[in-house]
C-alpha cells in the first residue's frame, strides 16, 4: 500500500474526550465537541492529530485522508465509520464520508480515502 495524504479542507474542534490514540478515526461532531463515530452518526470527518480531552481536535472534511480501517475493504469502495469510529464498508442507511482509494486487508490496516462530507445517507 502507498498511504498518501491531500488536505484541502481541514477544521477543528474542542476534543470532547481523550482522543490521543485515535489518530486516523472518523470523528463526529457532539454538541459542539469532537468525539468518535459510532455506525448512526453524522461523520464530522478524520482525525488528524491525537489531542487528548481538553486539546484541540484537527478534523480533514475533504481531500485525501489516511484512515484506519476496522475491517477488510475493497478498492473504491464508500466508507463510513463502524461503532469504534473505525472504517468498514457503507451499507444502505450509513452516511458514507468517502471512497476508499485504496483496499484494507484487516483492522487496522491504514488506507487513504478520498473525502466528500455530503451528509447523505445511502
Amino acid at each position: 500500500m502507498s498511504v498518501f495524504e491531500n488536505p484541502i479542507l481541514v477544521t477543528s474542534l474542542p476534543a470532547g474526550v481523550d482522543l490521543s490514540s485515535s489518530q486516523y478515526f472518523v470523528i463526529t461532531n457532539a454538541a459542539g465537541d469532537a468525539d468518535l463515530s459510532a455506525v448512526a452518526d453524522i461523520p464530522a470527518g478524520l482525525l488528524q492529530n491525537n489531542p487528548t480531552a481538553t486539546g484541540t481536535a484537527s478534523i480533514m472534511q475533504v481531500g485525501i485522508s489516511r484512515a484506519v480501517a476496522g475491517a477488510a475493504i475493497s478498492l473504491n469502495d464508500a466508507v463510513a465509520s463502524d461503532a469504534n469510529g473505525k472504517l468498514r464498508t457503507a451499507q444502505a442507511g450509513d452516511t458514507p464520508l468517502g471512497r476508499a482509494l485504496e483496499a484494507a486487508a484487516a483492522d487496522g490496516d491504514i488506507v487513504s480515502v478520498l473525502l466528500n462530507i455530503a451528509g447523505a445517507a445511502l
